[in-house]
């Protein structure tokens, strides 16, 4: 297999009793479109073939589609989109038969009660409306649906759609997954269209005005074949469509600080009430696109719908409580000195391992570098309290505008489009940092601007009454980039008064100051444990485009629905990797650091670190693969109450790989024991703690105690590269087809309950993470 898997397999099975109205049919359903079905009988029981059946858009106002019922008595209609139906059904010595109100919900799979015509004439009516409750009697899985009326009703905090995902059954809210797997197995398409960052497999920045939203479904268990590319749940949104009339709404929500009390913390510390508001403003609007007696003149083919939303927040970001040197400490005076449990703190001389007179660190050992670094840092704004003697609490925004497009086109009766676009930016603005700018200094604001775009277009061809074609592409792209600090910025070398000499000074063209970490120095809220300037990777470049093809056909016979599809899918992703080219130094107390004074700030002043770490280079990783699926299923209407699902999902899910060859790894079996290095070991030598050589007997500074002896072994010992020496691009071969089979058993016990089993083996691709650090560059790293 290599050093990491691809893919995954997973088993499922579920059980399910629901109770309802019973419901019987002939269906398959795929991406965001569903099918309705049914079989129509006589009032002695005998079917009906030849039957004329058509349904009805009532929105829109158009004829989705009429077929023949077969010399079975059933019929199926399929793919048919999201929506509210009528269905009537003629023929020759009965009664029309119509029946409204019909609610397809996403990738619903519709199974109607037994349509019995009664003996007259095709010009009387028999009219019915659909029950409000409709059991699913048809497929196996296990899922839940969330509307577009039920998402404006209920109260939505932030607007964001995921929110609405606690709502289905089997979602754990505490870790917002479902059925207790992990969150980078769920799937998120909108209007089939995958919407994901295929670094983690799951939602991102991506967002959706939830008013442009028609409803989503969750399909969280024993899914049918349709489903793959992720083995967990499958989120799919459908997008709202214009209809045969002008709709438009408009909103404006408005939160502030002045409903909210302030913080206890905040109270004690003496610091007011900080700004917190929410805004929401936006609008959409609908219709029929026509001119009156030329263009779409009846009001049922060409439909538009836009929608544009505005979010603009300013949120108080978490209450720093830090420890930073006081004024005495940057001149070397230590004897104030305590711990986070007011114990007062020795200063030793690292030279003698002796107390320094007086705890102070006598001026003319000072370093340079190090007591720039201490000034670097803000002096304290509280004082008498031992844990913290530094507090802040910055305000951050985040404007964000979403724009939904989309148009529907009924060519014919045989021929129908559709065409959407999103498109969402959000520039987050916060003193604390993003994604590669975390600190807890707060010095001044640092930008990260997000978003992402999505297009994808759909085209159904109905080839005969019992034949259909539909065929979807598109792409999606987010980008989660982080600008270098502005040039003006104490956070830039030349601004900071810190120059520091980098030990590779061309690594950081950006002229970022190094991350400062002083371990064992006490801080209340703790939130940034790696250092006050934990994580700068600036500029940091995240981009990330995906493409899917899709094509499925559908065929229908006697008590058989068939469908297949292909599916393809393809991405590159451009991450830079989470490491320092600013260089990290970590000032931290250490007992084995033999230039250790017992406090991090005395360690920075006399400049000894207790380790420094920095990348060779900036680099910006560039990671492809491509995903080949295809499924062949059969839902089979065994008998009046029994319906099989069955099927074969097959996927070729080729491991990921960077487009330079620029992975490394590490082979056990090609490690050798006569080429490994000789480390330095600790020796005393009259009394004072030094490095040995031990290939040499020769001694050293103690600093080096660890580290790699010159010359001696091969640090690279067992390592490979990925795409030479006969080694696959992505470290790991790939594990060629896999074999997904599918079954589902519908069986409607009672005229109220019906029982559901289904299970099968899943697929996935991973999540690109892994490979994101295996950057050849990255082993290169020198501590």
């Amino acid at each position: 297999m290599g050093l990491f898997s691809a893919v995954r397999a997973t088993a499922v099975t579920l059980l399910v009793v629901g109770t309802g109205m019973l419901l019987h049919g002939l269906l398959l359903a795929q991406n965001t479109a569903g099918s309705i079905g049914g079989v129509v009988q006589d009032a002695q029981g005998a079917v009906v073939p030849n039957a004329r059946v058509t349904l009805t858009n009532q929105a829109q106002g158009a004829v989705a589609r009429d077929v023949p019922t077969s010399q079975e008595g059933t019929f199926a209609f399929t793919p048919v989109l999201p929506g509210t139906y009528t269905l009537t059904v003629e023929a020759a010595g009965f009664k029309r038969y119509v029946q409204s109100g019909l609610k397809l919900d996403v990738n619903d799979k519709l199974g109607l009660p037994v349509i019995t015509l009664e003996v007259g004439a095709t010009s009387e009516a028999v009219t019915v409306e659909a029950n409000a409750v409709q059991l699913q009697t048809v497929s196996a899985e296990r899922s839940g649906v969330v509307t577009g009326r039920q998402m404006i009703d209920l109260a939505l905090n932030g607007r964001n759609l995921t929110g609405l995902l606690k709502t289905v059954a089997g979602a754990n809210v505490d870790t917002n997954n479902f059925n207790g797997q992990r969150t980078d197995q769920m799937n998120y398409t909108v209007d089939g269209q995958l919407v994901i960052d295929s670094g983690v497999n799951a939602l991102t920045v991506q967002r959706i005005n939830v008013d442009a939203i028609a409803e989503f479904k969750v399909s969280s268990n024993s899914q049918s074949a349709e489903f793959g590319r992720n083995s967990g749940a499958q989120v799919q949104v459908v997008t709202r469509s214009g209809t045969r009339d002008f709709h438009g709404v408009g909103y404006w929500f408005k939160r502030g600080e002045f409903m909210n009390a302030n913080t206890f913390v905040n109270n004690a510390n003496g610091v007011p009430r900080q700004l917190y508001r929410y805004m929401t403003a936006g609008y959409n609007f609908s219709g029929p696109i026509y001119i009156p007696g030329k263009l779409n003149r009846d009001r049922e083919k060409l439909f538009f719908f836009f929608a544009h939303e505005w979010n603009h927040s300013k949120v108080p970001g978490t209450l720093q409580q830090l420890t930073v040197p006081t004024a005495q400490q940057r001149q070397g005076e230590f004897a104030a000195t305590r711990d986070s449990a007011n114990v007062p703190v020795i200063i030793r001389d690292p030279l003698t391992n002796a107390p320094f007179p007086g705890n102070k660190v006598p001026a003319d050992r000072f370093n340079p570098f190090g007591q720039a670094v201490l000034n670097f840092l803000p002096l304290p704004n509280i004082s008498g309290n031992p844990a913290y003697n530094y507090t802040s609490q910055f305000t951050s925004s985040a404007p964000q505008f979403d724009e939904v497009y989309k148009v529907d086109y009924n060519l014919n009766a045989k021929w129908r489009f559709f065409a959407r676009g999103l498109r969402n930016t959000s520039t987050t603005v916060t003193p604390y940092g993003t994604l590669a700018s975390q600190n807890a200094l707060g010095l001044t604001p640092l930008t990260n601007p997000t978003g992402s775009w999505s297009w994808m277009v759909n085209a159904t061809a109905i080839l005969s009454p019992t034949l259909t074609n539909e065929f979807m592409a598109g792409q999606t792209l987010n980008f989660i980039p982080a600008d270098p600090a502005p040039s003006n910025s104490p956070y830039v070398r030349k601004n900071s008064g810190l120059e520091i000499p980098l030990l590779y000074p061309t690594a950081d063209p950006f002229g970022i100051v190094p991350n400062f970490g002083f371990g064992g120095v006490p801080t209340g809220s703790g939130t940034f444990p790696g250092g006050l300037l934990s994580q700068f990777i600036l500029p940091y470049a995240n981009e990330n485009p995906i493409y899917n093809f899709t094509d499925n056909i559908t065929k229908v016979f006697a008590t058989h629905t068939v469908k297949a599809r292909i599916y393809i899918e393809g991405q590159r992703k451009t991450q830079t990797p989470y490491g320092d080219v600013n260089a990290s130094i970590q000032f931290a107390r250490d007992a084995g650091n033999p230039g250790d004074t017992n406090w991090a700030f005395s360690n920075a002043l006399l400049g000894n670190f207790q380790r420094y770490t920095q990348l060779q280079k900036y680099v910006v990783g560039n990671y492809i693969y491509h995903n080949f699926e295809w499924f062949v299923q059969d839902s089979w209407k065994v008998a009046s109450k029994v319906t099989f699902n069955y099927g074969l999902r097959m996927s070729l899910v080729p491991p990921i790989y960077e487009r330079d060859n620029a992975v490394a790894g590490f082979d056990p079996s090609l490690w050798n024991p006569s080429r490994v290095v000789t480390l330095y070991q600790p020796t005393l030598v009259g009394g004072q703690r030094l490095a040995l050589n031990p290939l040499t007997g020769q001694t050293a500074p103690g600093a080096l105690i660890g580290a790699i002896v010159p010359g001696s072994g091969d640090p690279n010992n067992g390592n490979i590269q990925g795409g030479a020496n006969g080694y696959p691009r992505a470290l790991t071969d790939s594990r060629g087809i896999q074999w997904g089979p599918r079954l589902g058993v519908v069986y409607g016990i009672y005229s109220k309950t019906v029982l559901r089993v289904g299970g099968g083996a899943y697929y996935e691709r991973m999540q690109g993470g892994p490979i994101y650090y295996h950057l050849d560059y990255a082993h290169n790293q020198r501590s």
